[in-house]
């Protein structure tokens, strides 16, 4: 049957940005046909903007904004995104690799002069507001310096609360990126909670797929599930599972196994015939939209596995 559900929500995802927002009006051109993520990338700017400016309001300073964007360098992918960010944001801002970034955590002396908390980028100078889109906050969390043993993603997230550095994305975003948010969702939604309007229950009624902590209603009822880490990307660490509790398929990646795990409703991905570089395959179609302070905004298609995962196709999407 041909229906929507919603499979997850990364809110604190970082890729699959410069396909939706730009490639996708440039391959609507060349097959002349029309972008329906045409006015997105415009409503992307003015969101980055926004953030900054707002970050940068909520420390208090009256001194001109010290903006950095950062990534892993040596990670082509996250830089490339990371730089087309930056340049979409079209605001005074400059690019640090994170390896160059330096933590201090609290006020401090040295060579006689004072330093105050903060973290400040290669040339000595304080930052205000510190766009790190591209590093999962999870792994931030364990980051430790590999001289000193310091966590230091632990006390860049101490200097935020602080507010000492504003962060985009916002610590927010990583509590949403838990799965297991769903899994509370659905239980609310079971138990007929009044958190949730009866037009929200029709909602989650509608689109969401019965989640668990646990894979003993699959096995009670007899239905097929999928196993995911409530932390994890690209299909990392997933594991589908029949309806007899038998796995039947799984991603060969187990970063995240120590992550507690949600267990999810199978519902096969529809499939289409599409030609690569090579070959012509039948690939499992996901759809993705991205969340643009909470509305609907670019949309795209990723093609591969029945597990959609770091290998998977871009398909554009054109209206004729």
């Amino acid at each position: 049957t041909d229906q929507i559900k919603l499979l997850e929500l990364n809110a604190d995802t970082p890729t699959f940005i410069k396909e939706l927002f730009h490639v996708n009006e440039l391959v609507c051109r060349h097959f002349q046909v029309q972008n329906p993520n045409k006015l997105e990338e415009k409503k992307l700017a003015l969101a980055l903007k926004h953030a900054i400016f707002e970050a940068y309001n909520e420390l208090d300073r009256t001194n001109y904004p010290n903006v950095v964007f950062s990534s892993h360098d040596t990670h082509e992918e996250d830089k490339l995104t990371t730089l087309y960010l930056m340049k979409l944001a079209d605001v005074d801002a400059t690019y640090v690799p994170l390896s160059q970034l330096r933590i201090v955590p609290s006020s401090t002396v040295e060579e006689g002069e004072h330093i105050e908390a903060g973290v400040y980028d290669q040339y000595g100078q304080k930052i205000d507001v510190l766009y790190r889109q591209t590093y999962p906050l999870e792994h931030l969390i364990e980051d430790e310096d590999p001289s000193t043993h310091e966590k230091v993603g632990h006390m860049l997230l101490t200097l935020a609360q602080q507010k000492q550095v504003a962060i985009i994305n916002p610590p927010s975003a990583f509590l949403l990126q838990s799965k297991a948010v769903q899994a509370l969702i659905w239980a609310l939604h079971e138990q007929h909670h009044p958190f949730f309007t009866k037009e929200e229950h029709h909602i989650i009624e509608t689109y969401f797929l019965p989640t668990y902590l646990e894979e003993d209603t699959f096995i009670e009822r007899k239905q097929a599930f999928v196993k995911k880490p409530s932390f994890g990307r690209e299909g990392d660490t997933v594991e589908i599972y029949n309806e007899d509790g038998i796995k039947i398929d799984e991603d060969q990646h187990k970063t995240y196994q120590e992550y507690t795990a949600v267990y999810q409703q199978f519902i096969p991905l529809p499939t289409a015939t599409m030609k690569t570089q090579t070959q012509t395959i039948e690939a499992h179609i996901m759809y993705g939209c991205f969340l643009l302070n909470g509305k609907a905004s670019a949309v795209g298609i990723r093609a591969g596995n029945q597990i959609t995962d770091n290998e998977s196709y871009y398909l554009p999407i054109g209206l004729k």
